[in-house]
C-alpha cells in the first residue's frame, strides 16, 4: 500500500476522493441489503451448519455405541473358543446383547426420522445388515443346548460375519458425515 502512495505522489496522480452529499433512498436500501447479506446471512448459515453438524456427531456417537454393544458378542465367542467351552450363560449374554442392539437401532430410527426425514435408505440397510449378523448367531447351531464348544471354523465364520457388520457401521458413519 505504501508503495502505491509513493508512486502516486511521484506521478502527481494522487486520486481525489469526493463524497456525494445527495443520498437517494435506493442507495440507502442497497447499502442495508448489502450489509445484511454480508453480515447476517453468514451467521445464520453458520448456525444452521453447526446445528446440523452437532446432530451428525450425535448420530455417529450412537452408531459407535451400537458397535461397542455388538463387540460384546465377539468377546463372548473369542473367550468361549479360548476356554474351550460354550455355556447357557454365553447364549443368554448373546441374546441380551442383541436385545440391547435392537433398542439402540430403534432409538437411531426415531432420531433419523426427526433430524433427516428424507434419508429413507440408511435405516432399512442398517436393519438388514443387523438381521443378517443376528441370524448368523442366533438362527443356527450356536443356540442349541448341544453346542458346547466353539470350533475354529465357527470362530472364523463368526469373525467374517462380525467384520461385515462392523464395516457396514463404519461406512454408515461416513455416509452420515457426507449428508
Amino acid at each position: 500500500m505504501a508503495a502505491g502512495i509513493v508512486i502516486g505522489v511521484f506521478c502527481k496522480n494522487f486520486p481525489v476522493l469526493t463524497l456525494d452529499k445527495n443520498v437517494e433512498l435506493i442507495d440507502l436500501l442497497t447499502l442495508i441489503v448489502t450489509v445484511a447479506i454480508g453480515v447476517v446471512f453468514p451467521f445464520l448459515i453458520k448456525k444452521w451448519i453447526d446445528d446440523n453438524e452437532s446432530i451428525k456427531k450425535y448420530l455417529v456417537s450412537e452408531i459407535e455405541e451400537l458397535l461397542s454393544i455388538i463387540k460384546e458378542n465377539k468377546v463372548i465367542i473369542e473367550e468361549s473358543y479360548r476356554n474351550d467351552e460354550f455355556t447357557q450363560q454365553n447364549r443368554d449374554n448373546i441374546n441380551f446383547t442383541f436385545h440391547s442392539a435392537e433398542l439402540q437401532i430403534e432409538s437411531l430410527e426415531k432420531q433419523f426420522k426427526i433430524s433427516f426425514p428424507n434419508e429413507k435408505k440408511m435405516l432399512p440397510d442398517l436393519k438388514s445388515a443387523f438381521r443378517t449378523y443376528k441370524d448368523f448367531l442366533t438362527g443356527g447351531e450356536l443356540m442349541y443346548s448341544t453346542f458346547t464348544k466353539v470350533e475354529l471354523m465357527f470362530q472364523k465364520n463368526h469373525l467374517n460375519e462380525f467384520n461385515s457388520f462392523e464395516s457396514f457401521l463404519k461406512e454408515l458413519i461416513h455416509k452420515i458425515h457426507r449428508m
